[in-house]
């Protein structure tokens, strides 16, 4: 259930992080 929200939460900023 959260999993996927929480997922979605992390591959966000983890695309940011790689070119800012």
């Amino acid at each position: 259930e959260s999993d996927c929200r929480i997922q979605e939460a992390i591959s966000l900023p983890s695309l940011q992080d790689h070119h800012p």
